[in-house]
């Protein structure tokens, strides 16, 4: 029999020290949620915790995460959503209004993700050497998995396949305008290099270059100025 239907809901004490957390507590947590009738929140849930304990086990804060062993609390459903041309409009010119309060890097991050349709960790991590935007047909290349001498190379692409991308006028014009950026390290190799400014002081950036989760609360932003109800740039695929 399975953890999840013999486990009973549990009390859980907000001020239960993190190392005493098990995962019966999770999955209480999850239980409830999940006679609300809520779908897809019970794994967020789990995921989300799951997350705080693997930096805690980072930081050796943990030694091991009540998550573990815990399968799906829900069904993974296949997001069909398709943006209709007036909700891109609208998209579009929220990212382009100084009020949705966006850095120039991010503007040019999501406008770049409704044109190319590329993912958002591809966009965010683009490198100036993969970029050719002279010429009659610029493109934008994504390295794909490689094998050197018996050893797997990994690329940026999540299929591990090589991806050409013809770039339009309007993807060529943002490309050179974040490259020429006054805010732009010029020695990055990186289109859109992580903020060190924003940075706490004494942490490292976890990336060199901006982070697929910050365009993602970005968009949530964006969303709510705009007023589109529930669009995320995957949809743009």
């Amino acid at each position: 029999m399975s953890a999840r239907s013999v486990a009973t809901p549990i009390p859980c004490d907000s001020a239960l020290p993190a190392t005493a957390v098990t995962k019966d507590h999770v999955i209480s947590i999850c239980q409830r949620i999940e006679k609300t009738g809520a779908t897809t929140q019970p794994e967020r849930t789990k995921s989300a915790i799951g997350g705080v304990y693997r930096w805690a086990m980072r930081e050796r804060l943990a030694s091991v995460s009540p998550c573990a062993g815990i399968g799906r609390r829900s069904q993974k459903v296949d997001r069909k959503r398709t943006p209709s041309d007036a909700e891109l409009r609208l998209l579009w010119d929220g990212a382009s209004s100084q009020d949705a309060k966006l850095s120039p890097a991010m503007r040019s991050i999501i406008k770049l993700a409704i044109l190319t349709g590329q993912r958002r960790t591809e966009v965010a991590g683009a490198i100036v050497s993969e970029l050719q935007l002279d010429g009659k047909e610029p493109k934008w290349t994504i390295p794909g998995d490689v094998n050197k001498r018996g050893k797997v190379i990994e690329g940026r692409t999540k299929n591990g396949r090589e991806q050409i991308v013809p770039l339009s006028p309007q993807a060529v014009a943002l490309f050179r305008e974040a490259l020429g950026h006054a805010s732009r390290d010029p020695k990055s190799d990186y289109v859109f290099p992580a903020q060190i400014g924003t940075v706490k002081v004494g942490k490292k950036s976890r990336l060199p270059h901006v982070h697929g989760e910050s365009v993602t609360m970005a968009v949530r932003r964006l969303r709510e100025f705009a007023g589109i109800d529930d669009i995320s740039i995957h949809d743009m695929r």
